[in-house]
């Protein structure tokens, strides 16, 4: 086969599972979410990678020998409720994973393989 053909092939079969991936993990937006959240979907590993930065930074916070005032709380507070949320998006993301263990693994698999073509 033709190396640019072969090319195509492997993009196109990859973009299409990558696209069923995406789908998979996108789920209606939860209540917890609907206030930081402008559609009625939302994509669960877009949503954790989101939170993990945002926890790293406002992390900071806890590495302070100056654990009181105004600005304190501020980060304190927003750092539990960030942690709160991505407890819960994490736990939907396990319920995701068990429904659809299968497709994701092919899906994976399938990534892969079309990868090494390439």
């Amino acid at each position: 086969m033709d190396d640019v053909l072969l090319r195509e092939f492997c993009t196109e079969h990859m973009a299409f599972l990558q696209n069923k991936l995406k789908e998979i993990y996108t789920i209606d937006t939860p209540e917890l979410l609907k206030e930081e959240e402008d559609g009625e979907k939302v994509n669960i590993n877009e949503k954790l990678s989101t939170y993990r930065f945002m926890e790293a930074v406002y992390a900071n916070i806890e590495q302070t020998e100056e654990q009181e005032g105004e600005i304190y709380e501020r980060y304190q507070t927003l750092l539990d409720n960030l942690r709160s949320k991505k407890q819960y998006i994490s736990e939907l993301k396990d319920e995701i994973e068990k429904k659809h263990e299968a497709d994701i693994r092919n899906i994976k698999i399938m990534i892969n393989a079309f990868h090494k073509e390439m």
